[in-house]
C-alpha cells in the first residue's frame, strides 16, 4: 500500500462513529506522517551531503584555475622576455654586421 492508501484509510476510520475507530485512524495517520517526514528529512540530509560535495568541487576547481592561470601569466611574462631578448639580439647582430662591413671599406687594399 503506498502513503495516500494508508492516509485515506486512516481518515475513514476517523470518519466512523465509534470512539476506538477514531483513534485508530489518527494513529495510522500520525505514523505515515511521521513516516513521511522521516523520509523528507532524510533525503533533505542526503541532499545537503551532495551539495556540500559540489561546493568543495567547485571550490577546488577554482584554485585549480588560479593555478592554471597564475601559470599563464607566468609563461606570458617569460614569452615577453624572450621576445625582447630575441629583438635586442637582432639588434645587436646588426650593429655587429655594420661594424665589421665599416671596418672592411675602411681596410686600404692593397
Amino acid at each position: 500500500m503506498t502513503n495516500y492508501e494508508y492516509m485515506a484509510m486512516g481518515r475513514k476510520l476517523c470518519k466512523a462513529d465509534q470512539r476506538s475507530n477514531t483513534v485508530t485512524g489518527l494513529v495510522i495517520t500520525t505514523v505515515v506522517l511521521g513516516g513521511y517526514l522521516y523520509l523528507q528529512y532524510r533525503m533533505m540530509q542526503e541532499q545537503n551531503k551532495i551539495i556540500k560535495k559540489q561546493i568543495m568541487d567547485i571550490d577546488q576547481l577554482n584554485e585549480h584555475f588560479k593555478r592554471q592561470s597564475q601559470t599563464i601569466n607566468n609563461l606570458t611574462e617569460e614569452n615577453r622576455k624572450q621576445r625582447q631578448a630575441i629583438i635586442d639580439l637582432g639588434r645587436t647582430n646588426q650593429v655587429l654586421a655594420k661594424k665589421i662591413k665599416d671596418s672592411n671599406n675602411q681596410k686600404p687594399q692593397a
